[in-house]
């Protein structure tokens, strides 16, 4: 098997170049916002409890997703409140039609923060530390801002982290061993405890019994902002919803970006 007879265009968009390029001499708004990497719409709300709702409404402003095209969005979010800012991108895939269809799950590209006066990493992160009987000394360089272990106490270490959202979040652990041989293995177990910490208990796999960590101890995980930013269906409308997980006034400021269709049929 061989395959067919490779087509070939350059530039790759021959069909959309004299057609936007016309529209962009004519200012229209969506093709000039693209070709300068301005967002395609801009919406500010503010929230003051656990509350979801849409900043706003894509198909109500006007754009057109068409059928058997796929748009690639990406949503910047940036949110405050008297203390603390958080800012996070990303992006999902939408198929266009009467009824669009968002492809896939939602990405973060990247988000951070600074809480309070300490300036923090989301998404995925990492916290490593030594140990000296049950003392800690934090490996910097492997560990993202606003996450470090504490002390061992009673073959229990704590993780701390950014404040996150409930969901999604996820943990894992990577303890070092007490000895090359296998009675020097460990292992460790890390669930969720609150919105700013983890527990890790760590066991001796040889006995198996509780057991204090051993050289090097490095946990994992993937951490979201407490506030959310997110493409919604409603209906046959394409929306931006942002929400808040807890009590408090947020300002939440919200950029769209959306790429150039791409024409994808069905396949003979």
């Amino acid at each position: 098997m061989s395959l067919g007879t490779p087509v070939v265009t350059v530039p790759g968009n021959a069909g959309f170049l004299k057609t936007k390029t016309y529209n962009f001499l004519a200012q229209d708004a969506a093709t000039v916002a693209r070709t300068l990497d301005q967002p395609q719409a801009s919406g500010y709300v503010t929230t003051s409890g656990s509350e979801t709702g849409a900043v706003i409404d894509l198909t109500a402003q006007g754009f057109t997703f068409l059928a058997d095209h796929i748009y690639q969005i990406v949503l910047r979010g940036q949110h405050s409140n008297d203390a603390n800012r958080w800012v996070q991108t990303w992006v999902q895939s939408v198929l266009g039609g009467t009824t669009p269809v968002l492809l896939g799950s939602a990405k973060l590209l990247n988000a951070f923060g600074r809480i309070s006066t300490t300036e923090v990493q989301y998404g995925e992160i990492s916290a490593q530390a030594t140990y000296s009987g049950d003392t800690a000394t934090a490996v910097a360089a492997n560990s993202t801002a606003g996450s470090s272990l504490g002390n061992n106490a009673t073959n229990t270490v704590t993780l701390t982290h950014p404040i996150a959202r409930t969901s999604p979040k996820w943990f894992s652990a990577q303890p070092g061993r007490a000895a090359a041989a296998v009675a020097g293995a460990r292992t460790a177990d890390i669930v969720a405890a609150t919105s700013t910490t983890a527990t890790v208990f760590i066991s001796d796999l040889a006995t198996p019994t509780a057991a204090a960590p051993s050289g090097t101890l490095t946990v994992f995980g993937f951490i979201v902002p407490p506030p959310s930013v997110a493409l919604v269906m409603s209906t046959n409308n394409v929306q931006v919803h942002v929400g808040y997980d807890a009590t408090d006034l947020i300002q939440h400021y919200v950029d769209v970006f959306i790429g150039e269709p791409q024409y994808l049929p069905f396949g003979a």
